[in-house]
């Protein structure tokens, strides 16, 4: 294996010194953007690799009926628990850690990992006592315990990522991830085609797990460059492991506190019609802002806020105005084609489920901006701020969902996790506008009049064109704010 790249020392652009000028640190930024897109190419193959194996056993588990999807979908639910309590905020707490100089990288892991596994026995056991509490049959309850059985190995295992990513190594992560998804996939359909009960086919995550960890096993056992030495960043204490966990804990509630209160206010009828949009919406999410900003940006901001602050936030300021693009460009064509989209993928069974698709789409966006936000934040060492406006985002959670859940099903489950995201968005970046980062109220003004432009384009083209050749032209409109803002951000950096 290749030694792992330096991302500090090419993210420093620092002021030019004589004779250099604009083009040297124009060419840092370009080296940049070049190391960048490299380690966020591992990780989105990391990330869709996985993600559209584990698509295919989605789409025939939800054409197998709303009811069985519904029941899967609420298991997932459930064992995020077991993955919370296991991962318990270590996976983000653990970046400064091996971010420190003379950190003892293997002793740091496999304490860490030894802690999880006793946290995750007793989350199933926890877990077991509920689906007592909440009356599950036997095969609701064996089903849960089942996929959690199977998540928390997982969520332990993002230990050992979350060190590969410090050290540069996505592409270890992805020669990992991809063929442990591939055997849990490929366990899932067959079991699937082959008409096996139920309680087999929820197998399918132990069967991931398992491969996950026969290939870190020898890589904790002997050499690695993965432990190699990093000189960067700042030690976490032990206060900020627990503000970790609580910012993993209120964000894993407000993520999934409207699943539970519609599988018992509803079903798990109403809970497969409202996951089906919410698979696609929740993808897109995962992929910029869990594969981009968290897997390989935030790596990178923790070693560079006390090296180069200029650099950070230049970085910061650059990445805002490309997500908000983001985010208009992959919402526009599912609030358009949504219900096109879902008869393909799930069947005629899910068309009614388009409108909800519509209601989560200011999630996509939202999340974006929320998380580089919040990623800055702490890599500028905000633990606690952060952690206090996840506590206020699950509290507003509660209460959408409190409202609106019970008299409008599906769609308040909807209405509620758009409501709570975009809640926190405006807190995280409006605390991160407060300390530097570049983000107006113009800016959104913009993107949201190209949005409405482009849905006008398309509305008032119907008539008179095929749909495709409408949907292509309300993208023009999009391209406004495109050309308003990436030239200028390319010649100034």
């Amino acid at each position: 294996m290749a030694g792992p790249e330096n991302g500090a020392d090419a993210l420093s652009v620092k002021a030019a010194e004589p004779g250099q000028g604009e083009s040297a640190r124009r060419a840092g930024t370009f080296a940049f953007l070049k190391l960048l897109s490299r380690r966020f190419g591992f990780m989105f193959c990391a990330q869709w690799g996985s993600g559209l194996l584990s698509g295919v056993f989605m789409i025939l588990l939800a054409r197998s009926g709303p009811e069985t999807f519904g029941l899967f979908t609420l298991a997932a639910a459930l064992g995020m628990l077991v993955a919370m309590i296991t991962g318990a905020g270590f996976e983000n707490y653990l970046v400064p850690r091996f971010s420190e100089k003379r950190a003892d990288k293997r002793g740091i892991l496999l304490h860490t990992l030894g802690i999880q596994f006793r946290l995750m026995l007793l989350s199933l056991v926890l877990l077991a006592l509920l689906c007592l509490i909440l009356g599950y049959g036997p095969e609701k309850t064996s089903i849960v315990l089942i996929i959690a059985a199977g998540m928390g190995p997982s969520a332990a295992a993002q230990s050992f990522f979350a060190l590969c990513r410090v050290q540069g190594r996505q592409d270890t992560e992805m020669r990992i991830r991809i063929p442990a998804a591939l055997a849990g996939s490929l366990f899932g359909i067959s079991a699937l085609l082959l008409d096996a009960p139920l309680q087999f086919t929820a197998c399918f995550k132990i069967a991931e797990a398992l491969v996950v960890f026969l290939c870190i096993a020898p890589v904790l056992r002997g050499r690695s460059a993965i432990f190699a030495p990093r000189p960067a960043g700042r030690h976490a204490g032990g206060r900020d492991a627990l503000l970790f966990a609580g910012i993993a804990v209120c964000g894993l509630l407000y993520n999934k506190l409207n699943i539970y209160m519609l599988d018992y206010g509803s079903g798990t009828y109403a809970l497969g019609l409202y996951n089906a949009p919410w698979e696609i919406v929740d993808g897109l999410s995962i992929l910029i802002s869990g594969a981009l900003i968290e897997k390989v940006m935030f790596p990178l901001m923790a070693g560079q806020w006390n090296k180069d602050r200029a650099s950070f936030m230049r970085l910061n300021n650059f990445s805002v105005k490309c997500l908000l693009l983001l985010g208009i460009f992959s919402g526009y064509p599912l609030f358009t084609e949504g219900g096109r989209i879902l008869d393909l993928l799930y069947g005629p069974t899910y068309l009614e489920a388009a409108g909800l698709l519509r209601a989560q789409l200011p999630c996509i966006t939202a999340s974006f901006l929320h998380n580089l936000a919040a990623c800055m934040l702490l890599s500028m060492g905000l633990h606690r701020q952060v952690f206090f406006i996840y506590l206020g985002g699950l509290a507003v959670n509660i209460v959408l969902c409190a409202f609106l859940i019970p008299a409008q099903g599906a769609w308040g489950a909807s209405w509620a996790i758009s409501g709570t995201k975009l809640v926190m968005a405006v807190c995280t970046v409006g605390l991160a506008t407060r300390r530097g980062l570049e983000c107006r109220p113009a800016h959104l003004c913009v993107a949201a009049t190209a949005v409405l432009a482009a849905l006008a384009v398309n509305r008032f083209c119907r008539p008179f064109l095929p749909g495709e050749a409408a949907g292509l032209l309300g993208f023009i409109p999009l391209l406004v704010p495109a050309a308003l803002w990436l030239p200028p951000m390319f010649k100034k950096n």
